[in-house]
């Protein structure tokens, strides 16, 4: 059930965001690739809601001219994660293109 969400929110992303699919079960590869990104999708049942809360919060106290950015690090980790919604990330830079093979 679990392996079957991660490979639906694979597809699902990989529309979004005109990119292609390319997680094969047992190779070691990214879940999806665009032409300037590659990206690992997952889908948690639980997932952390600070980043999502914190994006809600930033989306009702500032207005849609700079895109919001959520970013953290754990003290023992050397480099930091950017988070941002799906859906402003998209009315930011647009439609993403395609790789053509």
């Amino acid at each position: 059930m679990n392996r079957e969400r991660g490979k639906h929110a694979e597809r699902q992303v990989a529309r979004l965001l005109g990119a292609r699919r390319t997680k094969i079960s047992g190779v070691s590869a990214p879940d999806i690739e665009g032409s300037w990104f590659v990206a690992e999708v997952k889908s948690y049942k639980q997932a952390p809601e600070i980043p999502l809360r914190e994006l809600i919060t930033l989306r009702q106290i500032t207005g849609p001219e700079r895109l919001r950015l959520f970013i953290y690090r754990r003290p023992h980790w050397r480099e930091w994660v950017v988070c941002c919604l799906l859906s402003e990330f998209q009315e930011w830079y647009g439609k993403l293109p395609v790789k053509e093979a």
